[in-house]
């Protein structure tokens, strides 16, 4: 059994994907996965980290608004739908998954011109445009909450919960305290923004660093898309117990288990 996985750009549509890869691989040890994302994400590391083979199309964003890049992005649509027909004719997998984000569009519309099955997964409150337009191509659509259920086509829509990476349960505190050099005896705080960071989040965290000197540690997963001239100004002042970080994979795990409080934004996955 072949499955091809799509999502990228931010890590929202790509957790969820690697949770089901993850059942998928317990009860078909010999699955194959192949993904699809985009060249710039944060996917790529999380992905090939599981020595899942990840290739990239060309994609776009149609904007809910006027703005002459939607006519640019409506092309870049199109090539990356050839570039998918060609790689669902190459790898014959036996359908194809989705959480949503625009690299996933033309991917599943290639997966129906060519008779694969293609499964969609709704997390959010408000149902993103890409699923919108990749639903009525889908042989099964599944939702985070059961009141989005009605949303969609409901004979081929089903409540499933948001799936959830096993391996986000199994930080060890002692390890963590290891890993990020911390002292056992101080509160440790983990402010993250998401897979991308969050402006917001990294400046308010930034404004308290200077009140919590000897009340706690902070370890600050600021975000590979970030400007990073703010953390990284806090970390040359305050390195004794502040300490930055733009990305984890198999960390994140860890930092959850040392933290004693979390700071985060609201996205679904978070």
């Amino acid at each position: 059994m072949k499955i091809i996985l799509s999502g990228g750009g931010t890590l929202g549509p790509v957790t969820p994907l690697l949770a089901i890869q993850d059942t998928i691989k317990r009860n078909f040890p010999d699955a194959e996965f192949v993904w699809i994302g985009t060249k710039l994400g944060p996917e790529k590391e999380l992905v090939e980290n599981r020595e899942i083979k990840f290739v990239t199309i060309a994609s776009g964003k149609l904007r809910r608004y006027i703005s002459i890049w939607n006519i640019a992005d409506i092309f870049r649509i199109f090539i990356g739908l050839f570039q998918s027909i060609k790689i669902i004719w190459r790898e014959n997998p036996n359908f194809c998954v989705s959480a949503g984000g625009f690299i996933s569009v033309p991917a599943h519309w290639a997966a129906w011109l060519l008779g694969v099955p293609s499964w969609i997964h709704q997390q959010d409150v408000v149902v993103g445009l890409s699923n919108k337009i990749m639903s009525p191509f889908a042989a099964v659509i599944t939702t985070a909450l059961a009141g989005n259920v009605k949303k969609f086509n409901k004979r081929k829509t089903f409540w499933l919960g948001n799936p959830v990476r096993q391996e986000i349960l199994v930080g060890n505190r002692e390890r963590a305290l290891q890993r990020f050099n911390l002292k056992p005896n101080l509160p440790v705080v983990f402010a993250t923004g998401g897979g991308t960071g969050s402006m917001r989040v990294n400046q308010l965290i930034i404004q308290a660093v200077p009140e919590l000197k000897d009340v706690c540690q902070i370890i600050h997963l600021s975000g590979k898309e970030r400007p990073q001239d703010l953390v990284d100004r806090a970390v040359r002042h305050f390195s004794e117990f502040y300490q930055t970080h733009q990305f984890f994979s198999e960390a994140m795990a860890d930092a959850y288990a040392v933290a004693d409080l979390v700071i985060s934004r609201g996205g679904f996955g978070t």
